[in-house]
C-alpha cells in the first residue's frame, strides 16, 4: 500500500469517529476477554504499540477475564458503535453460545475488521503405533469399532476438532475420562490409553514429544509453514480449520466505512514483518483474514459448532439451528 493511501485511511477513521460524535484524538479501547498474561491479553499488549503508532492516538486495553471469555465479549457487543472500542474476539463468540445460556452474543453481534492471528491444532499419534496416515488411523477405527479419545473437559479448539472430525469420518469413539489438559492427552498417548491427541503445534514440536510422536494433519485451510510436511485436514478432505484464532471487531451497528476504514490499518499493520516476529516469538501464529473473511471464517465455525453439539445433545439454543446471517 503506498503510504498516502494508508495516510488517508488513517484520517478517513478520525473523521468517521468524529462523526459518529467521538473526537478524533480520543483514545481507542480495545476490550480484551481475558488477563493481562493469558494468549488474548499477550496477544493484545503485542499489538497495542503497533496500532497506537498507526493511528497516532493512545491505544487503552480494557482487560475483561470471566467465564471463560463471557463477560470481555458480551462488554465489547454492548460497547457504543462509534469507533472508540474494538473487542479481541476468541473461538468463545463461535463455541460459548451453543453451550451457555449467559453467553448473550455471537458473530452476528459484532462486525469483523480483521482476523490478526490462527494458530491450528495438530493432530499426533505414537510413532511406533499402527496408523502412519490419517486416512489409516480413521479406517483402523471404523474396523475396530471406535478409536480410544480424551473425553471432552471444556470444548476447546482442540476439543471441538477432535470431534468434528470424528463426526465427519463417521467414527465412533470410546471416550477416556480424566485427561483434561494437553498435558494429560500426551501422556494418554504415550501411555496407549488413547489412539490420538489433537495438541498445540508448539506441544507437536516439542522435541520431546516429537521423538515419540508422529503429526499426521493440522487443523488449519492448508498446511503451515512450522509444519510444511503435515497435510491439512482440509487437503485430507475434511473441512475442518478451527484453531485458536484472534479478530478484532466493532460492534454489530458500527458504520460499513467505519469497518473498512479499520480494516485497512489493521491490514497495514500487519503487514509489518516486526509485528509477525512479536507474535511468533509469544506462541501465536500471524493470520491476516480481511472484514469479509473474518465474518465468514466465524459463522462457518459458529454453525459448524452448533450442529455438532446438537449432534451430541449439547446444545442450549436449538432455536438457532440452521439460521444464517451471511
Amino acid at each position: 500500500m503506498r503510504r498516502r493511501d494508508f495516510v488517508t485511511g488513517l484520517t478517513s477513521v478520525a473523521a468517521m469517529a468524529t462523526a459518529r460524535g467521538a473526537p478524533a484524538e480520543a483514545a481507542l479501547t480495545i476490550v480484551v476477554p481475558d488477563l493481562p498474561s493469558g494468549e488474548s491479553g499477550t496477544a493484545a499488549r503485542v499489538l497495542q504499540p503497533y496500532l497506537e503508532r498507526a493511528l497516532s492516538r493512545p491505544v487503552i486495553l480494557d482487560f475483561r477475564p470471566g467465564a471463560g471469555g463471557i463477560v470481555g465479549l458480551t462488554g465489547g457487543a454492548q460497547a457504543a458503535p462509534d469507533g472508540t472500542t474494538l473487542t479481541l474476539l476468541t473461538p468463545a463468540v463461535t463455541l460459548a453460545p451453543w453451550l451457555n445460556r449467559r453467553m448473550d452474543c455471537s458473530p452476528a453481534d459484532f462486525a469483523p475488521v480483521g482476523q490478526v492471528s490462527f494458530t491450528p491444532s495438530a493432530l499426533v499419534v505414537r510413532s511406533n503405533g499402527p496408523s502412519d496416515t490419517l486416512p489409516d488411523l480413521l479406517a483402523r477405527g471404523a474396523s475396530a469399532g471406535a478409536l480410544a479419545v480424551a473425553a471432552w473437559s471444556d470444548w476447546s479448539p482442540p476439543e471441538v476438532a477432535q470431534a468434528l472430525l470424528l463426526a465427519r469420518a463417521a467414527v465412533s469413539a470410546h471416550e477416556r475420562n480424566g485427561l483434561t489438559t494437553e498435558a494429560d492427552r500426551l501422556a494418554g498417548l504415550l501411555a496407549g490409553d488413547i489412539d490420538l491427541a489433537f495438541v498445540s503445534l508448539d506441544a507437536a514440536l516439542d522435541p520431546t514429544v516429537a521423538s515419540w510422536a508422529r503429526a499426521l494433519a493440522v487443523s488449519a485451510p492448508a498446511r503451515v509453514a512450522r509444519m510444511p510436511a503435515v497435510p491439512s485436514l482440509r487437503e485430507l478432505g475434511f473441512d475442518i480449520t478451527i484453531g485458536a484464532w484472534r479478530a478484532l471487531a466493532l460492534p454489530a451497528a458500527a458504520p460499513p466505512a467505519l469497518v473498512r476504514q479499520y480494516g485497512t490499518v489493521v491490514r497495514t499493520v500487519m503487514a509489518n514483518p516486526s509485528l509477525g516476529d512479536e507474535l511468533r516469538e509469544v506462541g501465536l501464529s500471524p493470520g491476516w483474514l480481511d472484514p469479509a473473511e473474518t465474518r465468514h471464517a466465524l459463522l462457518d465455525e459458529y454453525h459448524a459448532a452448533g450442529a455438532l453439539f446438537a449432534t451430541l445433545g449439547l446444545t442450549v439454543r436449538k432455536e438457532m439451528l440452521g439460521l444464517r446471517t451471511d
